[in-house]
């Protein structure tokens, strides 16, 4: 995820801009007695949780979601500080936020989105660091306790294999208990046939073996893998991917339902170009890899613009999801 993105004013604008209808999901659920498992689902901003939100804000999320079938949200509450704490202040009106998000949207699972860069990026928190694991674990226990539904952890780069962050895993899933939901977001899948895959690939995030991420989803109930910032500057080999993603991770995961991260914002660097990778070349890329459709999830809330609302509900009219 793209922690240092503005998304503080950014989020302001789009809470003003939300005005949509409202249409039935149907969720179902898989473990425990909380809201059901999502179908898609999108990250939205700090702005919620900063001040304290209005009845109408509420209102018009909830009807943006519902309209969109969009059944999770990850709420940005973080990024957390070297202790693996939220500082505070920094997170004021997360508990009236989910209080009344929950009384105007019941049954749209709602997540604490925590993250962080590690000190391989040149971040705070030290994931090998037994008491801060155990401070991220009793901080996610905070916002359960609070009303979320459960969190979503986003922790980069965390390296193939490392014992650490399953540690923290199993710390948490200890902490929130077995009713609360624990998604991770994680990096692409390492190819089966090998990095690179596609010509030119050079992907940004460490890739996660299928064996390491059968290990993450073992105390989790979700995994999130964010396919963006890939370098790759061909939209169908983009496509192509994102295809073979879907494709591996399912058949690596049975028990588990991904839902994929798509990029939904602008810009231009040396590991991403929007007229590459976007929803509408993401969802073709889903597509092919499972024809009858799979999950996604939208990166993020305050950057779709309507005509990316727009492909994205023509593919979940195909898809009937």
């Amino acid at each position: 995820m793209r922690l240092l993105r503005p998304i503080l004013l950014a989020t302001v604008l789009s809470s003003i801009l939300l005005a949509c209808a409202v249409i039935a999901l149907r969720p179902r659920d898989t473990h425990g007695s909380g809201p059901p498992p999502p179908t898609n689902a999108i990250w939205i901003g700090h702005s919620w949780v900063a001040t304290p939100p209005t009845l109408p804000a509420l209102d018009g999320l909830c009807a943006l979601l519902r309209v969109h079938n969009l059944s999770e949200i990850y709420v940005h509450v973080g990024p957390i500080d070297g202790a693996g704490r939220i500082p505070e202040g920094r997170a004021p009106s997360a508990g009236r936020f989910i209080e009344g998000f929950h009384a105007a949207c019941p049954g749209v699972r709602a997540l604490a989105w925590i993250g962080q860069l590690l000190p391989r990026w040149d971040g705070l928190f030290n994931l090998h660091d037994e008491e801060e694991r155990a401070a991220l674990a009793g901080t996610a226990a905070q916002f359960t306790a609070e009303g979320f539904d459960g969190v979503q952890y986003d922790l980069e780069p965390v390296a193939d294999g490392d014992v650490a962050f399953l540690d923290l895993l199993r710390r948490t899933r200890a902490a929130i208990g077995p009713k609360h939901w624990l998604a991770v977001a994680g990096p692409a899948l390492l190819p089966t046939s090998g990095l690179p895959a596609l010509p030119h690939l050079r992907l940004p995030l460490i890739p996660w073996s299928s064996g390491y991420y059968a290990e993450v989803a073992a105390p989790a109930n979700e995994v999130d893998p964010m396919l963006y910032d890939t370098s790759l500057r061909d939209p169908a080999a983009y496509s192509a991917f994102v295809a073979e993603q879907v494709r591996d991770l399912t058949l690596a995961l049975p028990g588990v339902s991904p839902r994929f991260g798509l990029p939904a914002f602008s810009g231009r660097s040396a590991v991403f170009d929007d007229r590459v990778e976007n929803p509408s070349t993401g969802l073709a890329g889903v597509r092919q890899g499972l024809p009858k459709g799979a999950g996604v999830a939208l990166y993020a809330l305050w950057t779709m613009t309507p005509a990316q609302w727009s492909v994205f509900d023509r593919r979940r009219a195909t898809d009937g999801g």
